[in-house]
C-alpha cells in the first residue's frame, strides 16, 4: 500500500536446508530481480549470499537479519536511549533469550578470545 509502484517479484520463507540452494539459485536466475534481501540468521545467511553470488546471480544482496521482524512489528524496537548508546542488542537479547544469549555472550567471547589469540601467535 504504501509503495504501489514496487515489483515484488517472489518471496521465500527462511526455513529450507542446503541442498535447496541451487534450485534457489534457478529461481532468481530466472526472476532477475535487481535487490535480495536475505532475513536469516547469522551466518547462514552469508554463507548462502556467497553460495548464489558463486552461482552468478547476478543482484544486490542485503542481509537484513531481524529486520523483517521489527518492520513488521513483531519484535520492537530498543528505546532510543538505547540505540544511542550501541545497546541494542542487549534489548535484543532481552526479547530473545533463548535464541540470542548464547550467540551474543558466548560465541562473541569466543570470538574475541580468538581475534586476541591470533593477535599475540604473530
Amino acid at each position: 500500500k504504501k509503495y504501489p509502484k514496487i515489483n515484488i517479484v517472489g518471496i521465500h520463507d527462511g526455513y529450507f536446508r542446503k541442498k535447496e540452494w541451487d534450485n534457489i539459485a534457478t529461481q532468481l536466475k530466472k526472476e532477475n530481480p535487481d535487490f535480495v534481501f536475505v532475513g536469516i540468521t547469522s551466518p547462514l545467511k552469508e554463507y548462502l549470499i556467497e553460495y548464489l553470488q558463486s552461482k552468478n546471480v547476478n543482484t544486490v544482496f542485503m542481509g537484513v537479519g531481524g529486520s523483517f521482524d521489527v518492520i513488521s512489528g513483531q519484535l520492537k524496537r530498543a528505546p532510543l536511549w538505547m540505540q544511542k548508546s550501541n545497546l541494542e542488542w542487549l534489548f535484543r537479547v532481552s526479547q530473545e533469550p533463548k535464541r540470542l544469549f548464547k550467540r551474543y555472550f558466548i560465541g562473541n567471547n569466543k570470538f574475541i578470545v580468538s581475534v586476541l589469540n591470533e593477535k599475540f601467535r604473530n
